[in-house]
């Protein structure tokens, strides 16, 4: 007798599909969809106002939920930090992904179309080990992790940066 298998598309699991499962009967429900699809990113996106936003709490549109952290992607890695980037909300951030401790953390630079640093943001203040987002419509950014040299905090050592994206 021939066994039949369920195989998940790559990188996905049984929980994924569970997860998803429950956002298309919620969205059904409530005529609200989590993430909008890919054709509506490129017309989306929150730009400036997005600026200094945790992308786990904040929603990018106004009467439509859904964070920008849902449909985040990996766009760039070093040592500890990913950038990650959301093409609905158009925005980045950065991630932590060593185990440093509470003497290091990620920052997430932004740089304007003519290479200048525009912004700068720290993990302070976000629930996790993540930065705050920064407007990526047309621009560059890049992640990075640090370190502090003793509890007193004042001398921030960076390191590790991505490549820009």
């Amino acid at each position: 007798m021939l066994s039949r298998t369920r195989r998940n598309p790559v990188g996905t699991s049984g929980r994924a599909f569970t997860r998803l499962g429950a956002v298309v009967a919620a969205a059904v429900v409530t005529g609200t969809m989590v993430a909008p699809g890919a054709a509506s990113a490129a017309t989306t996106g929150c730009g400036s106002s997005c600026d200094g936003k945790d992308p786990q709490t904040y929603v990018a549109v106004v009467g439509q939920a859904g964070y920008c952290y849902q449909d985040g992607r990996t766009v760039a890695t070093s040592t500890d930090v990913e950038l990650r980037y959301s093409p609905w909300c158009r925005t980045a951030w950065a991630r932590w992904t060593g185990g440093g401790g509470y003497l290091t953390g990620v920052l997430i630079r932004s740089y304007a179309a003519d290479g200048s640093l525009r912004k700068t943001y720290y993990d302070n203040g976000t629930s996790g080990d993540w930065s705050f987002m920064v407007n990526d419509k047309g621009m560059t950014a890049q992640a990075c992790w640090y370190y502090y040299d003793d509890e007193t905090m004042t001398t921030r050592h960076v390191r590790n940066c991505t490549a820009k994206y």
